[in-house]
């Protein structure tokens, strides 16, 4: 299996992939622990990498769990800005032959807003 980070290119240009959607949900466990005051060692350290990984996406809003909400959509975003560093997809965008969109799932009614 190739790295988490090379699965983009392969998917956008050996399976002609159109559109990627980064997708944020309501009441996110991890973006919830990433933001909250985590004290790594309670966790098995695969798990406390994860965090550690996800909290890296939500700065701003670590120590701040009452803004869950606008710290799981701008992660979407940081996401969003991660993929469009790589210079393949980026030329990609730029061509118009791919578009990538952000969403919020809401658990309680399946709807999706879009967000951006």
């Amino acid at each position: 299996r190739p790295p988490r980070s090379t699965l983009f290119p392969y998917t956008t240009l050996f399976r002609s992939t159109k559109l990627i959607v980064v997708v944020g949900h309501e009441k996110c466990g991890g973006i919830t622990a990433a933001i909250s005051n985590h004290s790594e060692g309670k966790e098995p350290k695969e798990i406390s990498s994860l965090i550690e990984t996800l909290r890296n996406g939500v700065k701003p809003f670590v120590g701040k769990t009452e803004n869950l909400d606008d710290a799981i959509h701008y992660n979407v975003n940081h996401q969003i800005q991660k993929i469009l560093q790589n210079p393949e997809l980026k030329e990609l965008i730029e061509k118009g032959e791919l578009k990538v969109v952000g969403g919020y799932y809401h658990l309680n009614n399946g709807k999706v807003d879009i967000l951006n």
